[in-house]
């Protein structure tokens, strides 16, 4: 073992000259006259050599210190990206599951061919339900020209592999409004309904699950008739 030397500033003798170059020590004190000794020279040379590693050594360090930051940040950024996909996956398998057998349901509807003084004019109806579950608290609702918002008429419960038929009635003197956009097809209709404790609305954009089963809307109600039923092929879970 043995001491380390003594600070530059701390040997006799000896003092500092600054300059334009930085700072060093003069071949001789001004203030003395005397020449530092090779020794006093080789430990303040070792001093400053120690005091420009050190500050190399904590620059690079600062420089693995910021550079750490950047790749911590950047990790973290990352991580939030996949956790918020894997939340929209988990979202997206959820509503998969939900929708095993409301998917099977499938609404269908056209403008009535002929009519009798027991089949009134109106649209013929297709509910199918090829989903293994009852279908509960059905409705079918449509517009009537001239008034806001739908009405419509409870079917009740539709058994399971099942397609239901009828003729859906407008009330006295209404008809349903137009559906100019698909004249071989009515998609105006949409169709509420319950299924495994779960509530659905299926319309011309799709299957949508609601919070709650709607109630039944207020004014003129129109009218089931010639209601049919059959079995339906194809019967099972949509996966």
């Amino acid at each position: 073992m043995f001491d380390p030397p003594p600070h530059p500033r701390q040997l006799p003798g000896v003092r500092w000259e600054r300059t334009a170059q930085g700072l060093h020590l003069p071949a001789v004190d001004r203030t003395t006259g005397v020449e530092p000794s090779p020794e006093m020279l080789a430990a303040a040379r070792a001093q400053a050599r120690a005091a420009t590693i050190g500050a190399v050594v904590a620059g690079v360090a600062m420089l693995i210190s910021a550079a750490a930051l950047v790749v911590s940040a950047d990790a973290w950024r990352q991580q939030r990206v996949l956790n918020e996909q894997q939340a929209e996956l988990n979202d997206y398998a959820r509503l998969r599951e939900q929708r095993v057998y409301s998917s099977r349901v499938t609404l269908l509807a056209r403008a009535g061919e002929t009519n009798s003084s027991v089949l009134p004019d109106g649209l013929d109806v297709s509910v199918q339900n090829r989903a293994p579950v009852p279908l509960q608290q059905v409705r079918v609702l449509g517009p009537l020209t001239g008034t806001p918002g739908l009405v419509g008429d409870d079917l009740g419960t539709v058994a399971p592999c099942t397609i239901v038929t009828f003729r859906l009635a407008p009330p006295d003197g209404r008809v349903f409004a137009d559906d100019p956009e698909n004249p071989l097809v009515y998609t105006r209709l949409s169709l509420v309904f319950t299924e495994t404790g779960q509530h659905w609305r299926l319309d011309g954009d799709g299957l949508t699950r609601l919070d709650a089963a709607p109630s039944a809307p207020p004014g003129p109600t129109p009218t089931i008739h010639n209601q049919l039923e059959q079995p339906a092929g194809d019967c099972g879970e949509a996966r």
